[in-house]
């Protein structure tokens, strides 16, 4: 749903962007095309989902498609879901949300299993740790890059430290491993017990 509103919104603007390259070099009809053209974007935007971001606990009312997120004040949220947790999903985990409102419904787009991102990890072939604690903290022992907070947004891991930011997609997460990468630079590692 979210892909076709994308593509609906950029064959729009292509399209505009072309009407309003075709002109007779009629002033007043171009600034009526124009006026025209930035409303059928400000409409199409409007379309565009605005995505959201909470984290909470996995309550035991999550299935196989519906997911009960506990937040910290008490309350709950439900959440339509696919098979789009990384790192999977159980009762008891902390878990950050990325959601919209699909059609009439919270709907899940991206999951991120905190509970089983937050380790020791060794990086493969290297004499280097990453330690992923929670509440954001982040220690590294063996790197050039002195990491010292992380935080999710969406699918993605940001690194930060003195001056350092490195955001990293989080390519997968599993019980004993965890590859997050960039252009740039990437990270094979597999998790210290």
């Amino acid at each position: 749903m979210i892909e076709k509103t994308k593509n609906l919104l950029v064959a729009c603007l292509t399209l505009i962007a072309l009407g309003s390259c075709v002109g007779n070099g009629e002033k007043a009809e171009e600034t009526d095309a124009s006026a025209d053209s930035i409303a059928l974007a400000d409409s199409m935007a409007e379309a565009v989902p605005q995505l959201n971001q909470v984290a909470g606990t996995v309550g035991e009312g999550t299935s196989m498609h519906s997911l009960e997120l506990l937040l910290g004040d008490g309350n709950s949220m439900y959440f339509f879901y696919e098979n789009n947790a990384i790192g999977g999903i159980s009762a008891g985990d902390e878990v950050s949300v990325t959601y919209d409102k699909i059609e009439g419904e919270l709907t899940a787009i991206n999951i991120v299993n905190l509970t089983a991102l937050t380790h020791l990890w060794k990086v493969e072939g290297q004499n280097q740790h990453l330690e992923i604690n929670s509440k954001g903290r982040l220690t590294t022992y063996g790197m050039k890059d002195a990491y010292n907070k992380w935080t999710i947004a969406e699918n993605q891991i940001i690194l930060s430290g003195n001056q350092l930011t490195d955001t990293l997609g989080i390519q997968l997460l599993t019980a004993d491993s965890l590859i997050i990468a960039n252009e740039n630079k990437s990270f094979i590692m597999s998790k210290e017990n």
